[in-house]
């Protein structure tokens, strides 16, 4: 189990990688990666280069190129509205569900969470963006409704790549942080109409600032 272990660990760390590179666009875009030049890139047998594109393919990093390979597509302001859009409508319907359910400790993780961020100022940009999901499914978790919670994990992971841009590019950290306090605040009063509306304002000016800025570039 051990060395398993370490492999998974190594794998972890190639996928990682791989997308802060994506992030800090170090990689080519819209034509196929290659797995011998990755593999020499990070040191790494062409084994778990293989198999990390075909996860990162899966999560929605990269998309299908030619026969087997695979790309970074640009970021795309029409599937960034899109994916927005979508946040927009099916997160607020899980809130009513947390409201019921949700324990003090539950909050106090959330808490925890957030606190974590603002204490480490020199995380990524990829790093911040997966705290950014741990903060949220942490409180959507506690509403217990499995199929919601996959839809919206999945978006999620298909928006990773440009929360990555936003925390980067348009230094959007303080305002969410500000956002984030006060959804809390709301579920913890119990003011399911303050939560959804705070949450529905939170992800549209997110998207709309990604949005304004990706159709100027």
């Amino acid at each position: 189990g051990g060395a398993k272990k370490i492999m998974n660990t190594a794998k972890q760390s190639l996928y990682e990688r791989i997308k802060q590179d994506i992030l800090d666009e170090q990689l080519p875009l819209g034509e196929g990666l290659k797995q011998e030049v990755l593999s020499l890139r990070y040191g790494v047998s062409r084994i778990p280069v293989r198999d990390t594109l075909l996860r990162l393919k899966s999560d929605g990093w990269l998309v299908p190129h030619g026969k087997r390979g695979v790309k970074i597509e640009p970021l795309n302001a029409e599937e960034a509205e899109d994916l927005y859009k979508l946040r927009v409508l099916v997160e607020p319907m899980i809130l009513e569900h947390v409201i019921e359910k949700i324990t003090l400790q539950d909050i106090g993780k959330a808490r925890d969470i957030l606190a974590y961020i603002e204490k480490n100022t020199g995380l990524s940009s990829q790093e911040v963006g997966e705290l950014n999901w741990q903060f949220h499914a942490c409180l959507y978790a506690c509403a217990k409704r499995d199929t919601l919670f996959s839809s919206i994990e999945n978006l999620h992971f298909k928006c990773s790549r440009y929360i990555g841009f936003h925390n980067r590019e348009l230094d959007y950290m303080h305002i969410s942080e500000q956002e984030h306090h006060e959804l809390i605040a709301g579920i913890e009063a119990k003011n399911l109409l303050l939560s959804q509306t705070i949450l529905q304002q939170h992800i549209q000016n997110a998207g709309e600032k990604l949005v304004s800025h990706l159709k100027s570039r």
